[in-house]
């Protein structure tokens, strides 16, 4: 019984205080911190009938904090995101109350409610393990996403805010399957990693390591949570296939036009043969050098978008990359040194008009760990490739060595995150060009996932050393 006694979850309650204090003072506190709409929140906003009440403002100057609901806001990109859920919960709270209108503070609940959450179930895992993890390993997570390069994201309407919370309650579910295994966090395990995959087009293709996952702690459950688990997996491929299906021809055609009218072919001594590599005639020569938010881009014209897309396609560039290893390690090298570093949008202000800050204003308020990563990647942008090396290559040597994976018992979720980390770098890199550095924002996030891995096994080793003095 002392197990379930208040006095014996006193850490596991201190922490979630503390970490709902440091996020609520940057959230909540006048200024509030945010992250300024760069004309995206309207693919999130419009569908439910929701905008800003300017309908026009200095995007990327400052954050709006009210939102209005009414008919006039309606709008439908055409894309499908499950942050679309949490902004419907946001609405009916509004109406319920009476209200035709709510401020970005909602979301900056809604989405602290879900990561508040995650700690809980990170938490709770880690309740019966050594001290050393118990004690140890809470406080790095709470200062690293604490921090305002990840908290700046749960006041917006970005996809990429829904991602990262639903990431990282992944993450501790996948945790607690190591550590707790049950039915209930199988079942979670699912839901959770669907509506994450679901979040936004770019991410879809986590649902592969992670199905991968599921698929591995299904081997190791008994029957009735396999099941489970296999429907996890299941799930998580379904909605990676309804994510692609539902990519509308606009949005793949602006990331193509990116690609080979602004990256490739304005670099090279030949544009027209390597325009014809893509499958596109020389005719659209007068395109290169523009991209998909050029003055009079003619990506806008329907006729145009329809027979590039019918000319060219992802699976060409891909062959491109592949024909071409010196221009895509060239790129990798690239977002590596130049754009890995930039860990907040430099863009994108994170204040209000109203608190009198000039536009473009950053918090620095809770931002020298991500100072600190930022200017390690700058230095020393190496030690990310050490670092997934590292992981990686430990995690392999525990497949091999039972006394190994005795001690890190937690690689196999240190292999898949690692995995997804690489997929995220490559998805943003090669995907397009434009933005890069925003484009990296979840790979960050894994990244700090994986020096939370390292840190434990760190501890692991400690441990064993002491056992053994």
């Amino acid at each position: 019984m002392r197990l379930f006694s208040p006095r014996a979850w006193w850490w596991e309650a201190l922490c979630c205080l503390v970490y709902f204090g440091l996020a609520a003072n940057q959230l909540f506190l006048t200024p509030i911190t945010g992250l300024a709409d760069n004309r995206d929140f309207a693919k999130v906003l419009g569908p439910s009938d929701i905008c800003d009440p300017s309908l026009e403002h200095d995007a990327f100057d400052y954050v709006y904090a009210k939102y209005r609901i009414g008919p006039d806001c309606s709008w439908d990109s055409g894309l499908t995101s499950s942050e679309s859920l949490f902004v419907g919960a946001i609405k009916r709270c509004a109406e319920w109350s009476g209200h035709r209108a709510f401020r970005i503070t909602g979301a900056g609940k809604i989405h602290l409610s879900v990561l508040l959450l995650t700690l809980g179930v990170l938490l709770w895992a880690l309740h019966a393990t050594a001290p050393v993890y118990r004690f140890g390993l809470p406080p790095l997570v709470m200062l690293i996403f604490s921090d305002v390069a990840y908290l700046a994201y749960l006041n917006s309407f970005y996809m990429d805010a829904g991602s990262l919370v639903l990431l990282l309650l992944t993450v501790s579910l996948a945790i607690a399957a190591m550590l707790r295994p049950s039915l209930s966090i199988a079942i979670a395990f699912g839901g959770v990693g669907l509506f994450f995959v679901t979040c936004k087009a770019q991410h879809a293709p986590l649902a592969l390591p992670l199905a991968a996952l599921a698929i591995w702690f299904a081997f190791r459950s008994p029957r009735s949570r396999a099941v489970c688990w296999i429907a996890s997996a299941v799930a998580m491929l379904g909605g990676l296939g309804f994510m692609v299906s539902r990519t509308p021809a606009e949005y793949k055609a602006q990331a193509l036009t990116n690609l080979i009218f602004y990256r490739f072919t304005p670099n090279v001594w030949d544009p027209v043969a390597t325009l014809a590599e893509f499958g596109l005639p020389e005719s659209y020569m007068p395109v290169v050098g523009t991209h998909a938010y050029s003055p009079n881009a003619p990506i806008h014209d329907e006729e145009w978008q329809r027979q590039f897309l019918e000319r060219t396609s992802f699976r060409k560039v891909g062959i491109y990359y592949l024909r071409h290893p010196m221009i895509t390690l060239g790129t990798l090298g690239h977002a590596l040194t130049s754009d890995a570093p930039v860990i907040r949008p430099e863009n994108l202000a994170n204040y209000e008009r109203e608190s009198g800050f000039p536009p473009h204003t950053q918090a620095h308020r809770f931002d020298w760990w991500s100072n600190f990563r930022s200017w390690l990647l700058r230095v020393f942008p190496a030690h990310l490739v050490i670092l997934y090396f590292l992981v990686i290559g430990g995690a392999i040597a525990c497949l091999f060595r039972p006394a190994l994976a005795a001690q890190w018992p937690l690689y196999p979720l240190a292999l898949v995150f690692a995995a997804c980390g690489i997929i995220e770098f490559l998805v943003g890199v090669l995907g397009d060009c434009l933005e890069t550095a925003r484009h990296l924002f979840l790979f960050q996030v894994i990244t700090e996932i994986l020096i939370v891995y390292g840190f434990a096994a760190i501890l692991s080793l400690v441990r064993a050393r002491a056992a053994r003095a």
